[in-house]
């Protein structure tokens, strides 16, 4: 059995899943199985021993996955970024010049996600995160998971007439929609880009990514965008992400430029 970001709404009946058959795992899975057993006072010890490693945090340094790191406020936000990355970077056979620019974006998709988590969660165990590094594809996937309120109630806030999750997930994504007073880069005028700029960022390298607000989906994996509602709701928020490492060929100023000067509507 397989839990992939491409399968992963069919296996949030957590209780019923047989871990010992599963042969592949991907973080979006680890992450959100995490965040429910701390939700549910668990024990992990999981017949399987690759996942009980991911879970218990058993990491030894020549795996290509980071330990799952708590996250509980954004306070410790910086340094589990910079530490995420840096366990994915290791194993990169690739040029010094380009690991630093991968080292840039990584760190700046895990902190704008990590942000949402401490920001908007109001999760009563925090959030978890953690990636993958996959040589044979030179791509990486990283995930966080959290057993908040999930997208709906926070946009209700700003715009009570939005009713579904999947609508507040889409609003959240457009450019400026978040209340936040997070800066992008330094500049003042790029408050709210969080997801908007993630979103973008990960299109623009032919990257996936998935995003789970308690019983709804939205998936960008090449095209058509599927957004929909699924059988067995989890409780709060799940966001993946699957990145094309040679597709990264500007550096992190250039992605930041092209997302000050999209021209997507804002709103304000």
């Amino acid at each position: 059995m397989e839990i992939k970001l491409l399968n992963i709404e069919h296996f949030f009946n957590f209780s019923h899943i047989d871990l010992s058959r599963v042969t592949w795992v991907e973080p979006l899975f680890i992450v959100a199985y995490k965040a429910y057993m701390e939700d549910n006072s668990i024990d992990p010890d999981i017949d399987n021993s690759y996942i009980n490693k991911m879970l218990t945090g058993n990491y030894q340094s020549h795996t290509t996955y980071s330990p799952v790191e708590h996250i509980v406020s954004r306070m410790e936000i910086e340094a589990t970024a910079a530490h995420i990355a840096d366990v994915i970077l290791k194993n990169l056979n690739i040029a010094n010049a380009d690991i630093l620019e991968i080292s840039k974006l990584l760190k700046y998709l895990l902190t704008e996600i990590m942000n949402n988590v401490a920001d908007h969660a109001r999760s009563p165990v925090g959030g978890f995160a953690m990636a993958q590094y996959y040589p044979n594809k030179n791509t990486v996937q990283f995930a966080i998971a959290d057993r908040g309120i999930g997208f709906l109630k926070n946009v209700q806030a700003k715009m009570p007439d939005i009713v579904t999750e999947n609508e507040a997930i889409e609003l959240a994504m457009k450019k400026g929609f978040t209340a936040s007073s997070q800066k992008l880069y330094g500049h003042e005028r790029n408050a709210g880009y969080g997801l908007y700029a993630f979103s973008k960022i990960v299109e623009h390298i032919g990257g996936k990514f998935v995003i789970v607000s308690n019983d709804s989906i939205y998936k960008k994996i090449g095209s058509p965008t599927l957004s929909k509602k699924i059988g067995i709701p989890y409780k709060g928020v799940i966001v993946g992400c699957e990145l094309k490492l040679n597709n990264v060929t500007l550096t992190f100023e250039d992605f930041l430029e092209i997302i000050l000067d999209d021209k997507d509507e804002e709103l304000y």
